[in-house]
């Protein structure tokens, strides 16, 4: 059944694609090789979306955290920004509850971005470390980066 929000067209555009935070812990190859060999290293990924009306704009920002387990030694820590200009935002903003209502697909697609732009910049930056050819943001359905999203409006 098709509902209001799914009615709505809406347009965007990719306004800016930015690293905000890079650092890496420089350890030696035979250490690193260990930690993946016994399943020594963790990692965060956080989602955070804001939604300007004045702007138009939405942006998300990826962070990830790459981590050693024993003692929560952070290795490799990205943070990613990809912000929007969208068509039609006043067309989904909800007076009652104050909030915007977005269709599921389009903020899929967004996520969906905004998540692989955070790996090719991730990619990037690594490409002169230790940790390159060893660490890769993984490749994750972009329905579970919306479900994840922390909104800010």
């Amino acid at each position: 059944m098709a509902t209001k929000a799914d009615e709505i067209k809406l347009g965007y555009r990719i306004l800016k694609i930015q690293t905000t935070k890079f650092e890496f812990k420089d350890i030696d190859d035979a250490e690193l090789d260990s930690l993946f060999k016994n399943n020594g290293v963790g990692l965060n990924i956080n989602v955070e979306r804001t939604t300007d009306s004045e702007k138009s704009t939405i942006t998300i920002d990826i962070r990830s955290r790459f981590f050693k387990k024993e003692g929560e030694i952070i290795l490799v820590e990205h943070f990613c920004r990809t912000s929007y200009f969208i068509e039609g935002l006043r067309d989904v903003y909800d007076k009652k509850s104050d909030t915007f209502e977005f269709p599921k697909n389009f903020m899929i697609q967004l996520h969906g971005i905004a998540y692989t732009h955070a790996r090719a910049l991730l990619a990037t930056e690594i490409s002169s470390t230790c940790y390159r050819d060893k660490y890769f943001l993984p490749i994750i359905d972009s329905t579970i980066l919306v479900d994840l999203s922390v909104n800010k409006e």
